[in-house]
């Protein structure tokens, strides 16, 4: 093989495995940096998405408990919007199971919520009766709220919780995110020191030996005796050499016959 292809084939090596060790990095943090924003995405929409339920159930919580103080307040309650964001919220919830053990927390809170709703249908009919019924009717439906609150903060608790194991794991995949870009490097730095001890040994010193070697042949006609363990065009050019240094060396001594023979003649 020549020296410019052994060349290019190291360099190709080289570019290959770090191209290769590039890619492989890409893909790793592609796939890991995909995998935690969805799932940290999830854990943050059902929290907002609880969060909400939260709010809603309190503001109308307020409502209605000074409802049963004061009949006046019947006109301020209108829980069909309410029902809606609610409702979607829940659905929401239903369909991002991401945690485990929030799937029956989920179906808790549907079913919960389903309990609730009967109660808040009843407000028209509560207000009809005299105060103390009004407050007992509260009192029974507050356990229903709180029960529907306490749910729900389960649920934002549990998915709290996942969020910062998932922030963990993704910080502990950093490492392995990284580390086919450190084998690339490790790997790259290899190859150099290999090429690096490649060129030397079978380009470069060959090289200035042959010359060391001609000036020695030139200044003290030593005979020239280099070997070369490559078989590519060094060893073709120091074969040319010897040939070359030869023939010099059987011309001079064909001259220094004939000058023989002069003199004695």
């Amino acid at each position: 093989m020549g020296i410019r292809k052994k060349i290019l084939l190291g360099f190709v090596a080289i570019g290959f495995i770090l191209l290769l060790s590039g890619v492989v990095a890409i893909f790793e943090m592609t796939k890991l940096t995909d995998l935690i924003s969805g799932l940290l995405t999830n854990n943050i929409k059902t929290i907002t998405a609880t969060n909400t339920i939260e709010q809603v159930v309190m503001r109308q919580n307020h409502v209605i408990y000074n409802i049963t103080q004061d009949e006046l307040y019947l006109h301020e309650f209108d829980y069909t919007e309410d029902t809606a964001i609610i409702s979607k919220q829940i659905d929401f919830i239903n369909s991002n199971i991401t945690v485990a053990g929030e799937e029956p927390l989920a179906n808790k809170l549907q079913t919960e919520y389903q309990t609730y709703q009967t109660f808040l249908s009843k407000v028209s009919g509560v207000m009809e009766q005299e105060r103390e019924q009004r407050i007992a009717w509260y009192l029974t439906y507050e356990k229903s709220f709180m029960s529907l609150i306490a749910t729900a903060s389960e649920i934002t608790e549990l998915n709290q919780d996942a969020l910062l194991d998932n922030a963990i794991k993704l910080e502990g995949n950093y490492y392995r995110m990284i580390m086919p870009a450190i084998i690339a490097i490790i790997a790259g730095v290899f190859m150099i020191l290999f090429f690096n001890y490649f060129i030397n040994a079978y380009f470069i010193n060959p090289v200035v030996q042959i010359k060391e070697s001609i000036k020695s042949f030139l200044s003290s006609r030593i005979p020239y005796n280099v070997k070369v363990k490559t078989n590519d065009e060094i060893n073709e050019l120091n074969e040319v050499v010897k040939d070359l240094t030869g023939l010099l060396k059987k011309k001079e001594k064909e001259c220094s016959s004939i000058q023989n023979e002069s003199r004695e003649a």
